[in-house]
């Protein structure tokens, strides 16, 4: 039983870092594979592309996971919904 104890640790913590990290929109933006999207691979999706410098908060000139969660986050608030006057 206490061997089964950390095995079951270490698979709950690896799996849960690979659903953070997995994406696929993202992924499908980062088309160079290099875990960030540039200006050039944000223009696939217009909206991500207009605000890319609002949403490079570290201002490194490409977008990580979170930059870009939150950026799409962003979006969806601002986007009306269904039925909203």
């Amino acid at each position: 039983m206490k061997v089964l104890i950390p095995i079951a640790f270490a698979l709950a913590i690896s799996g849960t870092a690979a659903n953070a990290a997995d994406d696929p929109q993202f992924n499908k933006l980062d088309t160079d594979h290099n875990g960030v999207v540039d200006p050039t691979e944000a223009k696939q999706m217009p909206t991500l592309a207009k605000q890319f410098s609002t949403a490079d908060t570290n201002r490194d000139g490409s977008l990580d996971q979170a930059e870009y969660k939150k950026a799409i986050a962003q979006s969806d608030q601002k986007q009306p919904h269904p039925g909203a006057s």
